[in-house]
């Protein structure tokens, strides 16, 4: 439970890059093991109601060090606010948490709160974020949340935007995002949600610190520098890049090829209409001048073909990890319900894999899925009897019934049987899981070659 300082004289010595995948897997590590070596309860608190509210508010009035050991509070109120006396009990609750880092609000309607927090300013010195869990409720929120942000706009590392074009410059007196985002000194996570105009350069600019970011823009209101501006190279601390695939194209590529020396994770999201221009630019762009990403994921109903999975290897060469996350893998579908994923020769450390489009894609229950793992000319079998909700394992078939080519083949064309074959050159760890459909199923799979 070291403290980052200490971490980073510690592996001083090693390259940016290694400190930086060494201090991910001790904060990982820290994140893990926290719950076994101390007790949740002891920096949490989670109200799910008037009469936990009343609690809380009550104690941290009595005792004025009862909530300084409270750093995540979690709001769960199913029932409106607006009444006067929550509001006051929740702002005595936020005075009385002097060193809170964290509040979720998952309430009926925060609103009230966070006007009630602009207008008393709480002194929060501590607070690294405020998340609003509900996006329908963050858009309604509008520049309400923005004034509320830029309160703690020193302490705060992450921060979600969802806004319609305007409210910058009619209710904050700045022309744009990075005029607003310059004074976040601190900020490491960033969803950018919007129509209104987004510059990439500028937007990192403004946040020199920035480690992952999230962009869900309109292609229309996106660019990548101001107009006229010198192609000056920055270097920046990005790791994690979540956008809209309609975004990529060869320009953008270089860029982040060029500026953004860290990336090690590329997320496309979304659906696409048009995969040409990203496939384009990922093949022109390819080896000399390619992405030293070691992530590659898939999610949001972006499409996964079978020309993209097989030359994810040629396109980033450093690739290790693949995730379909929710994407759309339709196109990978049979008309009896199979799924063929081919990463032709590339080496994987791990691939994670969503059930949810096998099972949508198919309208009747399947009673069982096999799960062929084709590695470097080995076929290894597994299979999983009952529907998605069931608690129903993979497990190994090697029996020589089971393995036999006729088998295969009415696994292949039955209706009942959905089969995925994955193919790649070697996969050490595999995840099947389900990511929206109501099932106990995530299970890791380590292929018996290895």
């Amino acid at each position: 439970m070291f403290p980052t300082e200490i971490l980073l004289n510690i592996f001083q010595h090693l390259s940016i890059y290694s400190q930086r995948q060494c201090l991910f897997v001790c904060k990982s590590w820290n994140a893990a093991a926290r719950p076994f070596i101390t007790r949740l309860d002891t920096n949490t608190r989670r109200l799910y109601g008037r009469n936990c509210l009343f609690r809380l508010a009550r104690n941290t009035l009595m005792n004025t060090d009862y909530g300084l050991g409270i750093r995540r509070l979690e709001l769960f109120l199913p029932t409106k606010t607006e009444h006067y006396n929550i509001q006051i009990d929740l702002i005595h609750i936020l005075e009385g948490c002097h060193n809170l880092a964290e509040i979720i609000m998952r309430m009926y309607n925060p609103f009230p709160l966070v006007v009630c927090m602009v207008e008393r300013r709480v002194d929060l010195p501590h607070l690294e974020l405020i998340l609003v869990d509900n996006k329908a409720q963050l858009l309604s929120l509008g520049f309400h949340y923005l004034n509320l942000a830029s309160l703690y706009k020193a302490t705060l590392n992450q921060l979600a935007i969802r806004i319609y074009a305007g409210a910058f410059s009619r209710f904050l007196a700045v022309d744009n995002i990075s005029a607003y985002l310059q004074e976040f000194v601190n900020l490491k996570y960033l969803s950018l949600d919007t129509d209104c105009p987004v510059i990439l350069d500028s937007i990192l600019k403004a946040c020199p610190r920035l480690q992952r970011l999230k962009l869900q823009v309109k292609l229309a209101s996106f660019q990548l520098r101001k107009s006229g501006a010198m192609d000056q190279c920055s270097e920046f601390q990005l790791e994690v890049l979540d956008m809209d695939g309609h975004l990529i194209s060869h320009d953008v590529y270089l860029y982040l090829a060029k500026s953004c020396k860290y990336l090690v994770q590329l997320i496309l999201s979304n659906p696409c209409k048009q995969l040409y221009p990203i496939i384009s630019t990922f093949h022109a762009s390819a080896q000399d001048k390619s992405l030293q990403i070691a992530n590659l994921t898939f999610k949001d109903q972006f499409p996964a073909t079978a020309e993209m999975l097989q030359d994810i290897n040629y396109w980033f060469p450093t690739v290790r990890q693949v995730e379909l996350s929710g994407c759309n893998l339709s196109s990978l579908i049979d008309e009896h319900h199979n799924l063929l994923l081919d990463f032709n020769d590339l080496n994987l450390d791990y691939l994670s894999l969503d059930l949810d489009p096998l099972f949508n894609h198919n309208h009747r229950f399947l009673d069982r899925v096999a799960l062929e793992l084709v590695m470097d000319d080995f076929t290894e079998w597994w299979q999983r009897d009952g529907t998605a909700k069931s608690r129903q394992q993979f497990r190994v078939r090697n029996t020589k019934q089971y393995l036999h080519p006729s088998a295969r083949q009415r696994r292949i064309q039955s209706n009942q049987t959905a089969v995925i074959t994955i193919k790649a050159e070697s996969i050490l760890t595999l995840r099947l899981h389900f990511l929206k459909l109501d099932s106990p199923l995530d299970q890791t799979i380590m292929p018996l070659t290895q």
